[in-house]
């Protein structure tokens, strides 16, 4: 069992990872629309 939570809280960290990411990326392309097409 505590090996599934363990991968179940290392998939919940990287879903986070990407949204903040995600979130990133569209901040950026709104201020720099140039950078949003290099990345």
């Amino acid at each position: 069992m505590g090996g599934f939570a363990a991968e179940a809280g290392v998939d919940a960290a990287v879903m986070l990872h990407f949204a903040i990411r995600s979130q990133v990326k569209r901040l950026l392309s709104s201020d720099r629309p140039a950078m949003s097409q290099a990345a």
